[in-house]
């Protein structure tokens, strides 16, 4: 038998397409329109769970609603530590010949 998704995971799952999403709409889709809805608590547990940023803020015209939105993963400018950098550059010969050679030794 598998488990339900969490909120925090149907939080998730709703916050991935990077949109801003309003606390009413998260409460009707999420909580199933539950009143005692704690967003707040399940953004926090989503961003700790996921490692994700997710941006707030309140709404313009109705102070008492507040967005949310999950940032878009940066790409990261170094993939390689920089103490590895040097070891990632040399370019070692491989350890066979690849089978071209080999044939073209074998019939030249």
């Amino acid at each position: 038998m598998t488990e339900a998704p969490s909120q925090a995971d149907r939080l998730y799952a709703l916050l991935s397409d990077f949109r801003a999403h309003r606390t009413d709409e998260i409460v009707s889709k999420i909580y199933s329109g539950g009143a005692l809805a704690r967003v707040g608590a399940r953004i926090w547990d989503v961003q700790k769970k996921y490692k994700v940023a997710i941006n707030g803020w309140h709404d313009r015209q109705n102070a008492k609603l507040y967005w949310y939105q999950m940032e878009r993963p940066r790409k990261l400018a170094v993939l390689v530590p920089p103490a590895l950098e040097a070891v990632a550059r040399i370019n070692a010969t491989p350890a066979f010949k690849p089978k071209v050679q080999i044939i073209e030794t074998l019939f030249p």
